[in-house]
């Protein structure tokens, strides 16, 4: 993801992985009546713009992004966690619809969504919902939430 406000940035990945044959992605906004997420390369020759909340996006033909399932891992943002790698985001539940397909399936199957957190966004209890959909991981400075 491309941070916004005071979200954890995780850009820095992406800078320290040259020489190691990955690719990274980027989440767009796709239309639609129940909004979800694809996903578009980033390279150095993106061109950006900016979408309907404000946040950078790539810029490229819908043809040109991945659905989800293609992806091997995501690095989802948070606002909130709890032990339970129950994730509060920003309230707009993108992330939350894009993996409902999650639901009921083995947690080794891809992609693997690992979000990243501040220590101070852990609280001790989150109210759980049946659509949440929990990251396999939550990594923070003080350790790792499995």
């Amino acid at each position: 993801y491309y941070p916004v406000g005071a979200e954890l940035d995780p850009r820095g990945l992406r800078v320290n992985s040259h020489g190691r044959r990955k690719q990274f992605f980027l989440p767009v906004l796709a239309p639609g009546r129940t909004p979800t997420l694809r996903f578009a390369p980033w390279t150095r020759a993106t061109r950006w713009w900016r979408n309907r909340y404000r946040i950078p996006e790539p810029r490229l033909d819908r043809k040109a992004l991945w659905s989800a399932h293609q992806l091997d891992l995501v690095i989802v943002p948070l606002v909130g966690f709890d032990a339970q790698r129950t994730r509060l985001g920003a309230g707009g539940g993108f992330y939350d619809r894009t993996f409902a397909y999650r639901h009921g399936r083995a947690p080794w199957r891809r992609p693997r969504l690992v979000a990243v957190a501040f220590d101070c966004q852990q609280v001790d209890k989150l109210d759980s919902q049946p659509w949440d959909v929990r990251p396999d991981l939550i990594v923070a400075p003080s350790g790792i939430v499995r």
